[in-house]
């Protein structure tokens, strides 16, 4: 977005477009970055065994409230809240499962 005025100056307005356009293009080269979603897969089972956008598998049995995933652009987050579990006799045991999540896109929730 910072780069579509000079981008527009060196290869659209200027008197010389494929020079300029090529210098421009020398100096800030296009990565292939685009507005189309991307598909990342992430999970989160029973008592909470989690598998992340970039593979890693983990049990995380923390109490408390999380921000399971964010990014910045666009704006995107993912929270869970996790609960200690109770057996079937009423006892508190060492585990926990999530009991609620809230997601957040741009302004809205």
């Amino acid at each position: 977005e910072e780069d579509f005025n000079p981008h527009r100056w060196c290869c659209q307005d200027s008197s010389s477009p494929s020079k300029f356009c090529n210098l421009f293009n020398e100096v800030r080269p296009d990565y292939g970055c685009s507005l189309e979603a991307e598909f990342i897969s992430g999970r989160a089972l029973g008592d909470p065994h989690i598998l992340t956008a970039d593979g890693l598998s983990y049990t995380f049995n923390g109490l408390g409230e999380y921000i399971l995933f964010k990014i910045s652009v666009p704006f995107f987050m993912l929270q869970g809240r996790t609960k200690q579990v109770v057996n079937s006799q009423g006892i508190k045991v060492n585990a926990t499962v999530f009991v609620a999540f809230a997601a957040q896109e741009g302004n809205y929730s």
